[in-house]
């Protein structure tokens, strides 16, 4: 079973050569869940991988009912991929003050099989309830190494639960590759999880996230 879902993303010597940076391609959601003091206490992902990704995952499994994993599949492999994701901050990235902000481990983890593809739902908590009266906070979602590469819904990508009234929100989507950055990612084979510095440095504009602004309140 370790070779299944994000694991078999991060365990990259189990992907076939054949596949191109990015691997692994990701719709993605996010609520931004709020205190009634106004801070923000979670961040709450939902994922849903790509068709060929979610075939790929299943494939050779034993825990299948009419092509879709069994309940009890769903609820192992969820808890085993976020476990994994730790180590990369679950591609959540918080700034404060243009600082990142501590969370802990990721919670309330749920997968699901519609047959065609797999979604992962989680929550992320930073550590202190983070304040948004007195300045922007940045929420990005992305993976650095473009190993996973991350695109908002069209319809409803981000909500704020529970939000201050005049609370604002900007969001803002991948700039796109230039086609040079492009071939040069494409030739990284799947055994190669890490990128090298000179092509790190060609991942800039991969992005998905929102910025909110609370210091300016209606009355």
């Amino acid at each position: 079973m370790r070779r299944l879902f994000l694991i078999a993303a991060i365990n990259v010597s189990l992907i076939g050569a054949a596949w191109a940076h990015p691997h692994v391609l990701v719709d993605a959601q996010a609520e931004v869940l709020f205190d009634k003091d106004g801070t923000i206490s979670a961040i709450r992902n939902t994922w849903k991988f790509d068709e060929p990704f979610s075939a790929y995952a299943k494939q050779g499994l034993s825990h299948l009912s009419n092509g879709k994993l069994t309940s009890d599949s769903l609820v192992a492999l969820a808890r085993v991929n976020i476990h994994a994701l730790a180590p990369y901050r679950f591609f959540t990235f918080i700034r404060l003050d243009g600082k990142l902000v501590p969370f802990g481990d990721g919670s309330d983890q749920k997968l699901s099989d519609d047959g065609e593809r797999l979604t992962l739902s989680f929550t992320v908590t930073p550590t202190s309830p983070i304040r948004t009266d007195n300045g922007p906070v940045t929420i990005a979602l992305y993976d650095p190494e473009y190993f996973v590469a991350m695109s908002f819904v069209k319809d409803k990508p981000v909500k704020l639960e529970g939000a201050p009234k005049g609370c604002r929100m900007q969001l803002f989507t991948p700039t796109g590759l230039s086609s040079a950055a492009a071939a040069a990612l494409s030739r990284v084979p799947a055994s190669q999880r890490v990128l090298p510095p000179e092509l790190q440095a060609l991942t800039g504009g991969i992005e998905n996230g929102l910025v909110i602004d609370c210091s300016v309140q209606k009355p």
